[in-house]
């Protein structure tokens, strides 16, 4: 009996997966640890603040804009290097990604002062910005059509791992040998990554797009812009609030210092929870889940705004925290893989351009959240940082219903 051969796939299309019925689980664990040694080192220093400014000469505040740096780098580096790109293997690139973010996060524990650090800082966003996008389209490569929710759900999961073990245990690398020590871990995290990437990912599991098919056009279509925006809103209605967790964590519980980590780790638990539902409704219902999921980030948003306003510190005050942040945190991740499967099924040889729009959209929703919540703060107080949230969350919840599927 002679096998039967699948049908080629499209121009600009990645092949088919040789295996319909299940993803190469190993390929994908590769990808899914890009993800999370790019957010361990976006964001490994967050707890060593102070000795780092004690460290540079500089203030507290200059180290916490390096990470703001990081952050706009991230937003600019993705697309354009996306777009420059289009023409170069997937995989290739990934693994030189990760090399030049190894390069970055040693350098910059050896960095002489502030501005070297800064300069460096600006490189690694603006490179490995590519990290999560290239990671996404090699796992979309991998599955059939039916299991890209759940593939792109494992590579986010990645970075919810990231905020749960990479970060803290960089902290606790930090705070035992110096900062330098928590960069050289990151370091060598990537390199970790990048030498299974090389192994453990197929060699053409996703090549450069055809030629026209990965171009700027493609990706800013009408249908993908509108994925993009809900990434946007999505991000923003959650980080009015989030981006001051520490005084509403405080107000709400009585907790301060290092207690607040603690209560963090509620988001986790759901940013992780909120992965496996997205993946099944990625593979189900698709974009539809969207306007139910942003009216549960609006209730929550309101949860705050109510709990701010009258729960005593406290008890009640904790319940009220575990009540909004966790299925908050699930909603807005539950939306990654369910945008992320569109895009994937939308934007064909432009699926890695695409993917860093909507990666930006991340960064820049995380922007534009923190200031209007900043904005609600200073005119009603923390409670106005959430109602600025549920309002953003109300304009994505109309604006995904109107979504044609």
């Amino acid at each position: 009996m002679t096998p039967s051969i699948p049908d080629p796939a499209p121009p600009g299309e990645p092949p088919a997966p040789t295996s319909p019925k299940a993803a190469p689980r190993a390929a994908l664990i590769a990808l899914l640890l890009g993800p999370l040694a790019f957010s361990t080192g976006a964001f490994v220093f967050g707890g060593l603040l102070s000795p780092m400014a004690r460290d540079l000469a500089v203030s507290v505040n200059a180290v916490a804009q390096l990470q703001t740096a990081f952050a706009v780098a991230c937003a600019l580096g993705g697309p354009a290097l996306a777009l420059a790109s289009r023409a170069l293997d997937r995989k290739a690139l990934l693994i030189a990604v990760l090399l030049v973010l190894a390069a970055v996060h040693a350098g910059s524990a050896l960095a002489p002062s502030y501005e070297v650090l800064l300069a460096l800082r600006l490189l690694g966003g603006f490179v490995g910005a590519l990290t999560v996008p290239l990671a996404s389209t090699l796992a979309v490569a991998l599955v059939p059509p039916e299991l890209r929710g759940r593939a792109l759900a494992v590579v986010a999961a990645g970075t919810a791992l990231g905020l749960l073990i990479g970060i803290p245990v960089g902290s606790l690398v930090g705070a035992a040998f110096g900062w330098s020590a928590a960069l050289w871990y990151t370091a060598g995290l990537s390199l970790l990554v990048a030498g299974s990437v090389a192994i453990l990912v197929p060699p053409r599991a996703a090549p450069a797009a055809a030629a026209g098919g990965g171009g700027a056009a493609a990706a800013l279509s009408r249908p993908l812009a509108s994925l993009y925006l809900a990434t946007l809103l999505a991000f923003a209605a959650t980080f009015a609030s989030i981006g001051l967790i520490g005084p509403i964590v405080t107000r709400l519980t009585g907790l301060t210092g290092g207690a607040v980590g603690l209560m963090q780790i509620l988001i986790g638990i759901g940013s992780l929870l909120g992965l496996v539902l997205g993946a099944r409704l990625a593979d189900g219902v698709g974009r539809r889940a969207l306007a139910p999921l942003f009216c549960a980030i609006a209730a929550t948003q309101v949860l705050f705004a109510a709990g701010l306003s009258w729960a005593p510190p406290g008890l009640a005050g904790g319940l009220v925290f575990a009540l909004a942040a966790l299925p908050g945190a699930a909603a807005l991740f539950a939306s990654l893989p369910v945008v992320a499967a569109d895009i994937a099924r939308r934007a064909g040889g432009a699926a890695t351009l695409a993917f860093a729009l909507n990666g930006a959209m991340i960064f820049l929703g995380q922007g534009l959240g923190i200031g209007l919540g900043g904005a609600g703060f200073s005119a009603l107080g923390l409670p106005g940082a959430a109602a600025a949230g549920a309002a953003l969350a109300t304009i994505g919840a109309v604006a995904a219903a109107r979504l044609k599927a």
